[in-house]
């Protein structure tokens, strides 16, 4: 499967950058999947758990609300105001 890079920031810092193969944010309109190639876009995310996917392993960050950038080279930046690892629900 695809990969695309991924980087995830906060006020203190990058929490995670690596390349993953799917992502799934809690946007303010629902939930938000992006795959490699995704069309650039931007998203207002809100406070809840971001599943990311690296080659078939899931990890789970629960994060504050922030900003979604895919950007057109096809990376994803993620702004937010605190994020740390967590548990899936």
């Amino acid at each position: 499967m695809k990969t695309f890079p991924f980087l995830l920031l906060t006020p203190n810092g990058e929490i995670f950058t690596e390349k993953i193969t799917s992502l799934r944010v809690p946007a303010i309109d629902g939930q938000l999947g992006i795959l490699a190639d995704h069309q650039p876009m931007l998203a207002l995310v809100k406070e809840g758990v971001v599943k990311v996917v690296q080659e078939g392993h899931e990890r789970f960050l629960r994060i504050k609300p922030g900003v979604l950038e895919v950007s057109s080279e096809g990376g994803v930046l993620l702004l937010v105001d605190d994020a740390e690892p967590c548990q899936p629900a």
